[in-house]
């Protein structure tokens, strides 16, 4: 069972605007990196808490005053998309081999889409339920 979740949100990686919970919360991506970078064999470095921590004050000396969760947001938009590049590197083979096929099964299907959409022939059913 915890083995196809790694494996769904593996894939879900690489669509972060694919946002399952969009009638609860207004938000335009979702930290699938961040649940795909949870799992007991990672270990955060001290060169990424580093990292980590330069960003958290970044935003806070740098952050608006008026609107507090901007900033916060960006923030937690800029460690998901890291983590995940951190998790990656971490990778038992097997996982890793499998996470590229995803990459690039997505990748194909983007190209395929946009050459639909480039020629004018994306169905019109599909626009509603894609936005």
């Amino acid at each position: 069972m915890l083995e196809r979740w790694r494996k769904f949100v593996g894939a879900m990686v690489f669509l972060p605007n694919a946002m399952p919970l969009s009638a609860v919360f207004r938000t335009e991506i979702f930290p699938w990196a961040l649940l795909f970078s949870l799992y007991r064999q990672m270990k955060v470095n001290r060169a990424y808490l580093i990292f980590a921590a330069y960003l958290l004050l970044s935003a806070i000396i740098l952050g608006n005053l008026n609107r507090p969760l901007l900033p916060i947001r960006s923030l937690l938009a800029i460690l998901n998309a890291t983590l995940v590049f951190f998790a990656m590197i971490h990778l038992p083979d097997k996982e890793h081999k499998w996470v590229v096929k995803a990459l690039l099964a997505w990748l194909v299907v983007q190209v395929v889409v946009a050459a639909l959409q480039f020629a004018d022939l994306f169905p019109a059913f599909l626009v509603t339920p894609i936005r």
